[in-house]
């Protein structure tokens, strides 16, 4: 018999953790934070002498290099202090550009850079503010990317 009782013991706390209790209310459904709106990687901003230009998610200008032809990047070396190269791995697009119309090549010197229209993207080093134009026609090399090409 007091073998027993132990084990009754047990059986009961274990019905009582399996029955229903009717009277608890159900816990609230669980619900995630609304997610933050996707920013673009790529933006058009306009531009009183240009016209819709592209920019990056912080303002910054994309350039074509003159010298370039298409999907192929002929800035290279001391070429990339003046013109580093625009590369974006994800690209995501404001309303009026098409995510097609961005690629990614492989440069001679193994880095990757985006294109736009088959068209190898920069920076101009010098352009220190949003929206920033020293390159375009700096040296005649670099031209302001829009969205007319």
């Amino acid at each position: 018999m007091k073998n027993i009782f132990p084990f009754l013991s047990v059986v009961t706390l274990f019905a009582q953790g399996c029955s229903s209790d009717d009277s608890a209310a159900p816990p609230p459904p669980v619900t995630s934070p609304d997610p933050d709106p996707e920013v673009s990687s790529v933006k058009l901003a306009e531009n009183a002498t240009f016209g819709k230009i592209l920019t990056d998610s912080d303002g910054k200008t994309p350039y074509f290099f003159s010298l370039d032809t298409k999907d192929t990047s002929e800035c290279l070396d001391g070429c990339l202090n003046a013109w580093p190269v625009f590369f974006q791995a994800t690209i995501s697009v404001d309303a009026g550009l098409d995510t097609s119309d961005f690629a990614t090549i492989d440069r001679t010197d193994r880095t990757e850079q985006t294109t736009y229209k088959g068209w190898p993207l920069y920076y101009f080093a010098s352009d220190n503010a949003a929206r920033g134009q020293q390159g375009n026609q700096f040296s005649d090399a670099g031209h302001l990317a829009h969205s007319q090409c």
